[in-house]
């Protein structure tokens, strides 16, 4: 059995659209935004397993359905975790008996134990959905995922920094600078770069410019790495019920992906961003750019 799949992407890079992708695979389950940052508190620090338990025992009382029980719950930062995990299609009962199944002396003060939970949660949809793979979206540390599963595919979008920076313009709350968001989006690739050059790792660049231009092409490769054939269904997701669909809470991309791929988006920045602000991107990335979306 191969080992996980892991999506390194920044905000409105595609990423969401290849793990949508990937997880309409007929062997491959993956996850959305799970991140560990959702499993500490409002100030930061990670939150007790036995906190967390509490407050989502407190928040049951009468509540309608499992986004009301979220919704009560005091930190912004489980919340949006938990609503993350429900687009991955875990109801709050399963939370908290992936909860209960750690070690009666984890803790998420450690780091270790926060990746081993988010990788549990990872694979109770897999033995939902009755596949064989798992996986999802990550913003942990790249060297530590490998330390804890040397077989994982890692991944990592790569799409054209201006429509990055068109796309946060146009949807959502970022508030990153033309420069900031070129800065952002060169240091991860080039981090990513630096972990493939020194752990050798099963790794793959995925151009969202070729995903949306030649999707069976890249998806292929995509699923040679992974050690999966490739399957047509992926191109229909949008005709199926994925579970972000099912329960988007927001996700900026969920209406969008009920549509089929297609290439509208590439090169939107032409239309959208001033002077000024591409002048700003080229300045900071502009041979990565020039490199990255031959």
């Amino acid at each position: 059995m191969s080992g996980p799949v892991y999506l390194k992407a920044i905000p409105r890079s595609g990423g969401t659209l290849f793990i949508t992708l990937l997880d309409a695979h007929p062997e491959i389950a993956t996850s959305y935004e799970i991140y560990e940052k959702g499993l500490t508190g409002d100030n930061g620090k990670p939150l007790s397993i036995q906190s967390i338990l509490g407050c989502l025992e407190d928040s049951k009382h009468d509540a309608a359905d499992d986004s009301n029980w979220i919704k009560r719950l005091p930190y912004a930062n489980l919340r949006a975790f938990l609503y993350r995990a429900r687009r991955g299609g875990l109801c709050v009962e399963e939370i908290i008996e992936e909860l209960n199944s750690l070690s009666r002396h984890a803790s998420f003060d450690s780091n270790g134990t926060r990746l081993e939970f988010i990788d549990a949660l990872m694979q109770r949809k897999m033995q939902k959905q009755g596949k064989r793979l798992w996986g999802g979206k990550t913003q942990a540390d790249l060297y530590k995922l490998h330390d804890r599963h040397p077989d994982a595919c890692f991944f990592i979008m790569v799409r054209d920094v201006r429509d990055v920076y068109a796309s946060m313009a146009n949807r959502g709350i970022f508030g990153y600078t033309p420069k900031q968001a070129a800065d952002f989006w060169k240091k991860t690739i080039l981090d990513f770069r630096k972990f493939v050059s020194e752990r050798k790792p099963n790794a793959m660049e995925i151009s969202y410019e070729k995903l949306a231009t030649e999707p069976e092409s890249i998806l292929t490769k995509a699923c040679e790495r992974i050690g999966v054939g490739y399957s047509s269904e992926m191109l229909s997701f949008h005709q199926k019920e994925m579970t972000l669909f099912k329960n988007p809470h927001g996700h900026l991309s969920s209406q969008q992906l009920q549509q089929p791929l297609n290439r509208q988006s590439i090169g939107r920045w032409r239309n959208d961003l001033k002077a000024g602000e591409v002048d700003s991107i080229m300045a900071v990335a502009g041979d990565l750019i020039n490199e990255s979306i031959k």
